[in-house]
Formats: C-alpha cells, structure tokens, sequence
C-alpha cells in the first residue's frame, strides 16, 4: 500500500484502550451509523494519545455524513438518540456490575454484554462528533440547527472521559489485576482475560512508556516495542512545521481581539494552573474544564471546527477562541505573549 498522507488531527489525555476500541468501532461504524473512517493511526505514550488520520479519508467520511443528512435525515436523528439510549444502557450496566456479588462467571457474561454495549455508544459518539466537524455544509448545518438542543447535550458528553473510568472498575470485578492495567491492553486481550486466556503481562507494561496502532483500509496492526520510533518516523516522515513560527492559523469560534500570556495545558492535573486572564491553549477542551474557562480571557486549540465542544463554549461563555490551528501546543508555550485576533484566525507571538 502506498504511503498515507498523515496529518495530525489531536493530542489529549486518552489511553491505549482508547485507541484499540476506537479501532473496532470503526470497523462497525459504517453499518451502525453510514460512515466510518478506514485509516488512522494512534500513538500513544503513557496516558496521552496522539491522532493521525489520512484527509482523503476524512473528507468521504464527512461526505458520506452530508449525504446522510440531505437525503435521510432521519436516519441521522436515529443517530443521535442511539447514543443517548446506549450510553443510558452502558450507564446501568456498569451500576449492575459493579454492585454485583455474583460469581465470575456471571460478571463475565455481563462484561461481554457491557463491552459490546461500549463499542456501539463510541460508534454513535464519533458520527456526531463527525456530524459537528462537518457541521458547515448546508445540509449537515440545517440538520444540527433544527436538532441544535440534542447534538449540543451530546457533544458535551462526557462519555469519553467515563470510558477511562467505567471499563477498568468493571473488568475489575472480575480481576482486581485489570483495575491498574487495563488502559494499556487491548479490546481483545481484556475479553481474552475473561476467557482466562493468558495476557503478556510483559507488553502492557511497556505500553505504560508507549505504543503504536496502525489502521490502513481498517485493517489493524500494533507495532512491536522495538519498531515504534523507526515506524513513526517513516509514517510521519512528510509532516514538517516551524516550531519558532511566529504566526499560527485557524478558524475563528468566537470573534475579538486580545493580548496576553498563554496557560498550556496538556492534562486534567494542570487545570489548576489557569489564572484569570490566561489564554488558554490546549489540544481540545472537554467538559470537564468549563468551570476554568471562567477565568480566561481567549481559547486557542489545535483541534475543532465551528461546532466542536470548543466552539459551542466559547460562543456561550463570550470568549474569543480559534481553533484548528493544528500545532499551537507544540509551538505556544506558557508564558508566550500573544495577540490572538479571532477576527481573522490569526494569533502572532510576540
């Protein structure tokens, strides 16, 4: 297969078990929901996880998405309330599990019901997360006004966040030993553990440093440990951007003009060390920052489109914000003075 034009598309606090149920949604994407994505790549170190996928294939994805909206628009709604219904069901059976005092035998039956549930709520998630990157085409912006109330309640989920709580203390139940190691197996491997298949402990502990899934027309492939860094550098060899660069481009969220010093921010941890008047540059924001957004005066995300979470946000809070600048948090960091114009997309350092 010829070389996949990479481009990086976020960087956030998320896990390997993340990645690898991301990978098997996808695969059942396109017949839940009438679109999906067949290439990407995740790489992930500690509990960090960087995303590439390949344009082309976003841009079908997005048309497949328009195409939906335009001519069963219906279909689109089922979607939407998909979601909502199986995030309910993944909700009570993660209660059911967790208080249960049945044999292991019985948890085991519930964690396979629980695992598929899981797949389809983040099949259903990333279609609207979709829906709101490709929110500016005529069709897909009619949809999302006339159903504006449900894809915002949605799109401020904290569905992903949950995930990274709800699936280690549920496999726990049956394994107090997946509890601490479950972010770093596999789908496969943590329904192999219910099967008392043997997991090498061994690898998920180098996981814990860093680990590789490659998807190229949704077939997956990990990367062994000793191959990460020569397959990122030949995968990524195209991506080139100026680290100094004084100028940054994006799309505006919300419009103004504004100086000051910038917070970066790249995990939860951090949040604590936004002070009024900041402005803030993170990957992508999520629900979970919004009570800290009170305090600064512009967002700058390298993620995001006019309705990303970001964007919904900042126009609710009044806050001058770009996003989809792509690289500001490898360029910005705190301390840097800036002028972030959300009139033209432009943000300078000073």
């Amino acid at each position: 297969m010829k070389n996949i034009n990479w481009q990086k598309v976020v960087t956030r606090e998320f896990s390997f078990l993340w990645a690898s149920y991301t990978a098997e949604a996808y695969r059942v994407m396109q017949k839940l929901t009438g679109t999906t994505l067949k290439f990407n790549l995740f790489y992930t170190e500690g509990r960090t996880l960087t995303i590439y996928r390949d344009p082309k294939d976003v841009a079908k994805s997005y048309r497949l998405i328009e195409k939906l909206t335009k001519s069963n628009p219906q279909k689109a709604l089922e979607n939407m309330d998909n979601f909502e219904n199986y995030f309910e069901e993944g909700i009570n059976l993660f209660k059911k599990i967790t208080n249960s005092t049945n044999n292991k035998n019985q948890i085991a039956k519930m964690l396979l019901e629980f695992d598929k549930t899981f797949v389809k709520i983040i099949s259903y998630y990333l279609f609207v997360v979709f829906l709101g990157y490709a929110g500016d085409s005529p069709a897909n912006k009619r949809f999302i006004s006339l159903n504006k109330t449900q894809f915002e309640r949605i799109r401020m989920s904290t569905m992903d966040a949950d995930f990274h709580i709800f699936l280690p203390k549920a496999f726990s139940k049956f394994n107090n030993k997946l509890k601490n190691n479950a972010l770093f197996m596999t789908r496969d491997e943590l329904i192999g553990a219910l099967n008392k298949k043997v997991v090498s402990w061994p690898k998920v502990k180098h996981r814990k440093k860093n680990a590789l899934i490659i998807v190229k027309d949704s077939k997956e492939k990990e990367i062994q440990s000793s191959k990460i860094i020569f397959t990122l550098k030949k995968e990524l060899s195209h991506l080139r951007f100026n680290k100094h660069a004084k100028i940054i481009k994006g799309a505006v969220a919300y419009k103004g003009l504004i100086k000051g010093r910038v917070i970066k921010i790249s995990k939860k941890s951090e949040y604590n060390l936004i002070s009024k008047g900041d402005i803030l540059v993170i990957s992508m924001t999520k629900p979970d920052i919004i009570p800290y957004l009170k305090k600064v005066k512009g967002i700058i995300t390298n993620d995001g489109g006019a309705l990303s979470h970001a964007s919904i946000l900042s126009r609710e809070l009044k806050i001058p914000c770009i996003v989809g600048t792509m690289y500001a948090t490898d360029i910005l960091n705190s301390g840097d003075l800036v002028v972030l114009d959300a009139n033209t997309g432009i943000i300078k350092k000073l």
